[in-house]
């Protein structure tokens, strides 16, 4: 081969090494994913391998050579197959796969041995891995659906499988039955494609992974490590998608009482115990519809979208004897733990930023009052700006 077809032959699977390396790179800095992106780049590796093999193929007979090379290939192939079909959260149906692979490579050594023409040593594996891959297309399809970047990745695979037929039909009239390289108008094309095609994937595929991270990244900082539910933040980023388009929203301020002798007596852990356990009954209480939040030490915030006074005074009273019947601590500890709330309905155009202080004058009255009950401003509070503050001439309702 002279020394410029070397390069260009080199070329290919030189840069599909360093794209290898790139996504098990990329492995290591994922929350998520880390299988598949290793699965990613040792199929990316193992396909390099193939292609290096076919530059420099090694001192054996023609069909082994060809069964070698196909191994390695439908063995990336699978890898690849596989992985995607986990990202998109589908088991791979390996026995079918794998049933297909060896056929390909058993006809594949077959038309090697038999002197067959080169078309049909190609088609076998080609064929072999646009119906895998055609299959993970399908698999995957959600993708079509998510960040432009598995979009991407989704159509380059869709475009690279439908076109590796009529790369073979343009390969009809070849005439040639040498193994390997032959630098051939079909030969460098098809390393072209490939080589731009895996680039594009790798590079979606790591676009992929620095979104889903960064998706990881805001959505924990959104979230209270402790007990699931949101923080502050949180619930103001989400309060706003909850809200939108509502007459009228309920709250309720929660704090248990007397929490402090939980510490001070039983140590901080079991007080963190005791917050996971009262996050628990409040999830358990609460509808799917409510935002629940952890805004303070052992204050928690339940926002009710489209809910009246009179509906959430009645939810109120559920997590009010909730708290009362549920056992605390651990079975060797057993602590009883009860809760002080306040609770208004506000009209849809009052921001929630606005409101919880005046719920939050609410809840401070109830544990003024002794604790364990429930405050409740009676009616819709429809503008704040035009009202007192509830200890101070507003007429709050008694609720134990």
């Amino acid at each position: 081969m002279p020394e410029a077809g070397l390069y260009l032959a080199m070329s290919h699977p030189i840069v599909i090494a360093v794209v290898a390396g790139g996504l098990i790179a990329m492995s290591r800095i994922g929350y998520s994913r880390r299988h598949e992106m290793i699965c990613f780049g040792v199929s990316y590796l193992a396909y390099s391998l193939a292609m290096v093999l076919q530059v420099w193929p090694p001192a054996l007979p023609r069909p082994l050579n060809v069964g070698l090379s196909a191994v390695i290939y439908l063995a990336a192939v699978l890898m690849f197959c596989a992985a995607l079909a986990s990202i998109s959260d589908k088991s791979y149906p390996w026995r079918a796969a794998l049933v297909l692979v060896v056929v390909a490579i058993c006809l594949r050594v077959y038309f090697a041995y038999s002197g067959a023409s080169s078309l049909y040593v190609t088609a076998t594996l080609h064929m072999a891995a646009s119906l895998l891959f055609l299959h993970v297309v399908w698999l995957s399809r959600r993708l079509r659906a998510g960040f432009w970047a598995d979009r991407l990745l989704w159509y380059s695979l869709l475009l690279f499988a439908l076109t590796m037929l009529p790369r073979l039909m343009w390969m009809i009239d070849y005439k040639g039955n040498e193994y390997g390289v032959d630098l051939s108008t079909y030969w460098v094309v098809t390393q072209i494609t490939f080589t731009v095609f895996l680039s594009v994937v790798a590079m979606s595929l790591m676009m992929s992974v620095m979104h889903r991270r960064l998706l990881l990244e805001r959505e924990l900082s959104e979230i209270d490590f402790l007990t699931g539910l949101h923080n502050r933040r949180g619930l103001s980023i989400k309060v706003g998608e909850r809200l939108k388009g509502v007459q009228c929203y309920s709250v309720i301020v929660i704090d248990m009482d007397f929490f402090k002798r939980i510490n001070d007596t039983h140590g901080h852990a079991m007080g963190d115990q005791v917050l996971v356990q009262a996050a628990d009954v409040i999830r358990a209480t609460m509808r799917a519809s409510d935002l629940l939040a952890r805004v303070g030490g052992e204050e928690f915030v339940v926002v009710m979208p489209d809910t009246g006074i009179s509906d959430a005074q009645t939810i109120a009273h559920r997590l009010q004897l909730a708290f009362e019947q549920t056992p605390f601590g651990s079975s060797r500890i057993r602590i009883t733990c009860t809760v002080s709330m306040g609770l208004a309905c506000f009209k849809g155009d009052v921001l929630l930023r606005q409101g919880l202080p005046f719920v939050d004058e609410l809840l401070f009255e109830a544990k003024q009052a002794g604790r364990n009950q429930v405050i409740v401003h009676p009616g819709v509070v429809k503008d704040l700006t035009r009202m007192s503050t509830p200890g101070s001439g507003s007429s709050p309702t008694f609720s134990t």
